[in-house]
């Protein structure tokens, strides 16, 4: 069972959204970018934004969140990482109406949160996420 970080230790890891994304891309790619389109690897490079990608084989435009739960979604990846902790750390899991007064969001938008966590751990949705735990 991987190590869990406690309340404080997530916030210092998670403090800003940028440190959230970089640790989605690392997660998802390691050193190496892969297109979601064409599955080219080493040849997307990033924009001088930071979140937008371009692949040099299929010209195609993308985010990290390509392909992922997060996909679409208007909640920043903070809100999202966290919800993700609670879920997995709390000892009896978290209700919907519970998440919606921790993060401040509505309760049906935390059910759908909660929808699409439960939907990607029964399929084992990862793809190539870190053994290492929040």
């Amino acid at each position: 069972m991987p190590n869990r970080l406690n309340l404080d230790e997530f916030y210092g890891k998670f403090a800003s959204e940028q440190m959230c994304r970089n640790y989605l891309e690392k997660a998802r790619w390691g050193e190496s970018i892969v297109c979601p389109k064409c599955n080219a690897a080493g040849k997307s490079y990033r924009y001088t934004s930071g979140k937008l990608y371009k692949c040099r084989a299929c010209h195609k435009q993308f985010t990290a969140l390509v392909g992922t739960i997060f996909e679409d979604s208007k909640l920043p990846l903070q809100k999202w990482f966290l919800a993700i902790y609670l879920a997995t750390t709390l000892r009896h899991g978290v209700s919907s109406s519970q998440l919606s007064r921790y993060l401040g969001i509505t309760q049906k938008t935390a059910w759908r949160m909660l929808s699409k966590l439960q939907y990607a751990i029964q399929h084992d949705n990862r793809k190539g996420m870190p053994e290492e735990g929040f």
